[in-house]
């Protein structure tokens, strides 16, 4: 799979590299890029004159693209506040405008410590480029599935899953999870109804759409495939639905409904992306880690499927001509999309001392070329300022790619000081990219302190799956914490389940039915019982890769009463 691109690309270095530091020196910077970054990002500025003033539609950017309101003349933005009081400041100016504008007015979505979250009218935006209140406005960052568990080989229908973690014989003891509350956070549950009549999954016992679109049964059946998995671990549970578009104030309100009004014990979120820092201090972050501390809950959450799509290293200019290079080897990523669209993220660690203000001062630019053996052109490219306020990231985004063609990304230092600057790169588009590196590639919630990580396992196979996302994070924690099987049966898709999507639903069935065991169990306890009931995996454990090991209910010990012995206390494997 490999060979090909390194051929071509060794090809390209020896007859093209100077031709494309030439073009990358000559290109135009973005008439945004020039203007100051100010408290607004200026991707969002673009977009009155991108709704106005042009008689042909021009292209969003891909990170405002994701976040217009469905039907709407808005688009879902996060303000930061200078300062916790600040953001009353803020929603004030919301509200306000709401009054001004009738037909298209501003709504606050939600509210997390200095954060307000809104849907503003497109026109209306620069209305808050003299806000004193506002450190930063920004496009609504928007979660999503893992990339690539979007189609499914049609096989049979038996989950295979239950068999690979042995909780069989806690089934035959009567342990089934009983009364255990669960509530999975989802993006869509396609197909729910109908499983329920066929008398393959119980009826919720509270859902609630937080969609802007509204609807449980929205076309995704991802949410309808992890209920499947749960239910078949721990048949006595019961489930609680929400769904979301994957917008941060939509997960923020799920997951309060969820713990807070519903009572959850355990909340499984098989989704994430990389829209802030690796290192536990991201917005979503906090917020698991506020739910978690304020309520008690075990989140559960998918580690994420850009092992084999992810680069990470140091930010290293060693000739001094003014471009990264890779690995002190390469100069630039190469991507060979298996579809028509090429998107590729770009961040770096510099989002300041205080996580609720992103400082970035460091600034790197992007630039996505395609490549033939007779011509090379500028697609796509990428320039946001940072200078003192924002974010850290650069997104480029061609939605005109040839399937199989080789597309090449070069990173610009244009401002880079700091010899410790830590890069990632992620390539979202459904094809390779080389060089990849599969350590730090872990997603965001999962990097939180209290969120319980799990990787894939292939249930056929036994070995890590070589797209399941590892740590560290970049501040050194070891994640996953624990992995579990995928690849399993799924009579949702009516085909297999791949990602750690399906071995997050495993791990979260699994939880139910140690806190049926241990109800008393809080939430430390219940996660000390997890990763004490593993096989371990890897060379030392825990590791990157697999955590304390793969979850195993063998290890369970059952009485000749049918009880289990109650060891809360003792710590798992490596703590």
């Amino acid at each position: 799979m490999t060979w090909w691109i390194r051929t071509e690309f060794a090809v390209y270095r020896g007859a093209w590299l100077s031709a494309a530091l030439l073009v990358l020196v000559l290109v135009p910077a973005l008439a945004n890029a020039q203007r100051d970054a100010g408290r607004i990002d200026p991707m969002l500025l673009t977009l009155p004159d991108l709704r106005r003033g042009f008689s042909r539609p021009r292209p969003v950017p891909v990170d405002v693209r994701l976040s217009f309101s469905e039907g709407q003349g808005r688009v879902a933005v996060t303000l930061i506040a200078a300062a916790a009081r600040a953001a009353d400041d803020l929603e004030w100016r919301v509200e306000e405008l709401e009054q001004r504008v009738n037909e298209e007015g501003g709504i606050v979505t939600a509210r997390f410590e200095n954060v307000v979250f809104a849907d503003v009218p497109i026109d209306q935006i620069e209305r808050f480029v003299d806000e004193d209140a506002l450190h930063y406005m920004t496009a609504q960052a928007r979660f999503t599935l893992p990339p690539d568990e979007a189609e499914f080989e049609s096989l049979g229908v038996t989950e295979d899953g239950v068999g690979a973690i042995n909780v069989q014989r806690l089934h035959a003891a009567g342990i089934t999870g009983e009364g255990v509350k669960v509530g999975i956070l989802d993006f869509g549950f396609q197909g729910y109804d109908a499983l329920v009549r066929r008398g393959e999954l119980p009826r919720a016992v509270a859902q609630r759409a937080f969609n802007r679109t509204g609807g449980l049964e929205n076309g995704k059946v991802h949410g309808t495939a992890c209920a499947e998995i749960i239910h078949d671990v721990a048949p006595g549970a019961q489930l609680y639905l929400a769904s979301v578009n994957g917008y941060t104030d939509e997960l923020e309100n799920a997951m309060n409904w969820l713990a807070k009004e519903q009572g959850v014990d355990i909340i499984n979120f098989s989704g994430g992306g990389h829209n802030g820092p690796h290192n536990g201090t991201a917005i979503l972050d906090r917020m698991v880690d506020r739910i978690v501390a304020d309520t008690g809950v075990l989140w559960v959450n998918a580690a994420g499927n850009e092992g084999a799509k992810h680069w990470s290293g140091l930010a290293g200019d060693a000739d001094g001509n003014g471009w990264i290079e890779l690995d002190g080897e390469w100069l630039a990523f190469t991507v060979r999309p298996e579809g028509g669209e090429v998107t590729v993220q770009i961040s770096w660690d510099d989002w300041g001392a205080n996580p609720q203000l992103p400082m970035p001062t460091e600034d790197i630019d992007a630039f996505l070329y395609e490549f033939d053996s007779q011509d090379m052109r500028l697609v796509a490219k990428s320039e946001r300022p940072q200078r003192g306020r924002g974010t850290p990231i650069e997104w480029l985004m061609y939605q005109r790619a040839r399937p199989g063609r080789q597309y090449d990304v070069f990173l610009r230092a244009t401002r880079v000081t700091r010899p410790d600057l830590r890069v990632h790169v992620f390539n979202q588009t459904s094809g390779a990219m080389m060089p990849a590196t599969p350590s730090g590639s872990i997603g965001i919630p999962a990097t939180a302190r209290s969120a319980l990580a799990v990787g894939a396992v292939d249930v056929t196979s036994g070995r890590l799956e070589t797209f399941s996302s590892q740590g560290p994070t970049d501040d050194g924690r070891i994640k996953p914490e624990v992995s579990a099987p995928d690849n399993t049966q799924s009579l949702a898709y009516e085909g297999l389940f791949s990602g750690t999507s399906a071995a997050c639903a495993h791990v979260s069935g699994f939880a139910a039915l140690l806190k049926g065991i241990h109800p008393a169990a809080d939430r430390e306890e219940l996660t000390v019982l997890v990763l004490r009931y593993v096989r371990p995996m890897g060379r030392v454990t825990p590791n990157n890769q697999y955590g304390h090991g793969h979850i195993d209910a063998s290890k369970i010990e059952i009485s000749p009463l049918g009880g289990v012995p109650s060891e809360v206390g003792a710590r798992p494997n490596g703590q």
